[in-house]
């Protein structure tokens, strides 16, 4: 095999920086007494660039400073049977924003009779000037937060003097090509959670759905879809994770998802804080009937009030009313912070006996909604799941919601684009995490 050079002499330079060789002698044919002499006379500085960073395994600079193949051979049928020919030029950016101008050697194929040249794939991509390297940087700045192609263009001139194209940016941020990513490296524990988020593209809903190991607190798979409903989610969910690691899932409320995890074979835990808030949801429309009602009946008791007073003493009615739900919700919210499974069972025992104590609202909701599936709220207090299975879906939410901001959900004009930034992010929230771990 033919030795390898490292750097190009008499190099066309583009650019306001070089590399000099104050020595009158050619690095490249040092060994060779009569070729090593300068024929720019003894006074001429000649220009040597270093260029073992741009060279892949399969290349080397010959003595005319051309770069060929160790094994030559046609980048078309791949045979092997090829005739050096001359050389292309081929102009390329270096790290620090010079541009330069290397020799490439080209091919003619005995086989297919067409003519090829050498590549620098393993450095830089075929009709691109950038190197793979510094393409990437557009992709290190996404993963820590959404910036425009705009300001990427910005921080290649400040930072590397180069003028990059939207184009050339918006072609290296696509690192993931579909809709679907499988974690195909994590082993699952068993133990998830699920969700969706929705996305506007183009004045229409998409909707994101994600799978997250709560054990080991990093995504499984996720989806973008135009479809929330029960059969993409059965679909998803059966496509990421195999009937051994299904064990237990954390969901929100929607009523479809029992079915569908009693069908995948899932012991399903519904979310607290969505207990919580689908109480809320379902009790301020009949509050908000409640003070009509009482605003109502106040013009017809107390005709000398005036409407400001009315309105202020329905107010008062109405905030009265909240803190007497409020401290109920209290004590209900104490069953989900009992030790065990068996004490939770005693506290619903407890609370079926108060509640007629409790505030109209909130009784109807416990005896129609709560009391009949409670146990759904508490299998993460039983002895098998505990310390594994959340009683929310905290973490999932979490993950989404630093990996596509609402700030940012507006700013994109189709789906691949998205989804390219959702990974984007995810493979910085994990780089993230795991530095916080390892500190």
């Amino acid at each position: 095999m033919k030795q390898k050079n490292k750097c190009l002499p008499c190099l066309i330079l583009d650019g306001n920086q070089y590399i000099f060789n104050y020595l009158n002698s050619d690095p490249v044919r040092k060994n060779d007494e009569k070729s090593s002499k300068s024929t720019f006379g003894e006074n001429t500085v000649q220009f040597v660039l270093y260029l073992d960073g741009i060279l892949d395994e399969d290349c080397f600079i010959n003595k005319k400073g051309v770069i060929e193949y160790h094994d030559p051979h046609c980048k078309n049928c791949f045979s092997n049977d090829v005739i050096k020919k001359s050389f292309n030029k081929r102009k390329i950016y270096l790290e620090n924003g010079v541009s330069v101008i290397i020799k490439v050697k080209r091919y003619l194929c005995k086989k297919c009779r067409k003519y090829s040249q050498v590549r620098l794939n393993g450095i830089y991509e075929d009709y691109c000037n950038f190197s793979i390297k510094m393409k990437n940087k557009a992709i290190q700045l996404r993963t820590r937060g959404w910036d425009s192609l705009r300001n990427l263009t910005w921080t290649y001139n400040i930072f590397n003097n180069v003028k990059m194209s939207y184009e050339t940016i918006r072609q290296s941020l696509l690192i993931f090509d579909g809709l679907y990513y499988l974690n195909e490296d994590l082993k699952p524990s068993g133990y998830v959670a699920y969700d969706v988020q929705w996305i506007r593209i183009n004045k229409k809903w998409h909707y994101r759905h994600v799978l997250f190991d709560i054990v080991h607190k990093i995504p499984i798979a996720e989806l973008l879809a135009k479809k929330e409903d029960s059969k993409t989610t059965k679909n998803f969910l059966k496509n990421s994770i195999q009937p051994k690691d299904s064990i237990a899932i954390v969901t929100d409320l929607k009523p479809s998802y029992d079915k569908i995890m009693r069908e995948l074979g899932f012991i399903h835990q519904h979310c607290t804080f969505h207990l919580l808030q689908n109480i809320y949801d379902t009790i301020s429309p009949q509050l908000t009937k409640m003070k009509k009602e009482f605003e109502r009946n106040l013009k017809n008791t107390e005709v000398n009030l005036s409407d400001t007073q009315i309105k202020e003493k329905s107010k008062q009615f109405i905030n009265d009313y909240k803190l007497e739900i409020n401290e109920y919700l209290g004590l209900i919210y104490q069953l989900f912070k009992q030790q065990t499974y068996n004490k939770a069972i005693q506290y619903v025992e407890l609370l079926k006996r108060e509640s007629i104590n409790f505030p109209k609202l909130l009784q109807d909701y416990m005896n129609e909604k709560f009391f009949p599936e409670y146990k759904k709220f508490i299998h993460c207090l039983e002895k098998r799941h505990k310390g594994k299975l959340d009683n929310t879906n905290n973490q999932i939410e979490n993950y989404i919601g630093n990996t596509m901001p609402r700030a940012h959900k507006k700013k994109f004009r189709t789906m691949e684009g998205v989804f390219n930034q959702i990974m984007l992010q995810k493979n910085g929230w994990i780089e993230k995490r795991n530095q916080e771990l390892t500190f």
